[in-house]
């Protein structure tokens, strides 16, 4: 099995993936449906996109060994963009959210009723909103780990197929002047 992950990393790395994340996804699908008698831990929900760090570590190791892990990890600590940009993602939401809200009742509609917000019917009673603020936060990083799947260990390995488009390009569905990657 390793043998063949070295021949065919791409697709081995895709294959491992999926097989990390498709179960627990297929049987919360089947879950919401009423399909299983057994119902699916909310914990699994939550942690099924580290399901994609699982692959691409299990992979990277394989193909590329422990240095390949560590360039893998370290890919994450460089800041390509000013410290403004990570204010803008971090904060952009809530601007976004208020902004429309503000439309909203602008428009005529009803102001919501906040103390009663979506949050605080999935928390724990007794649970203050404004002390879970940072948790929420924190759960939003920290739960989009599949990058690391897609961006760190799958497009390097493909962008060689495509090495005459930049990485912007190389991981849209078009290359340059609207041509596709296949053409």
């Amino acid at each position: 099995m390793t043998t063949w992950l070295r021949r065919h990393p791409v697709l081995g790395g895709f294959i491992l993936m999926f097989a990390c994340t498709w179960p627990i996804d297929l049987w919360a699908a089947a879950d919401s449906h009423g399909w299983t008698a057994l119902h699916i831990p909310p914990v699994l929900q939550l942690l099924v996109g580290y399901g994609f760090v699982v692959a691409a570590l299990i992979a990277t190791g394989i193909v590329d060994g422990r240095g390949g892990i560590r360039t893998l990890l370290r890919r994450f600590l460089i800041w390509r963009v000013g410290l403004r940009w990570y204010v803008v993602v971090l904060l952009g939401f809530a601007v976004v959210d208020l902004t429309a809200i503000a439309l909203y009742i602008v428009l005529g509609g009803a102001v919501p009723d906040f103390a009663h917000p979506f949050a605080v019917q999935i928390m724990p009673p007794g649970t203050n909103l404004w002390a879970a603020a940072p948790l929420f936060l924190l759960f939003g990083a920290f739960t989009n780990a599949e990058e690391i799947g897609w961006r760190g260990y799958a497009l390097p390995r493909l962008q060689p197929a495509t090495a005459r488009w930049a990485p912007a390009s190389s991981s849209a569905s078009s290359g340059p002047s609207g041509t596709s990657p296949s053409s």
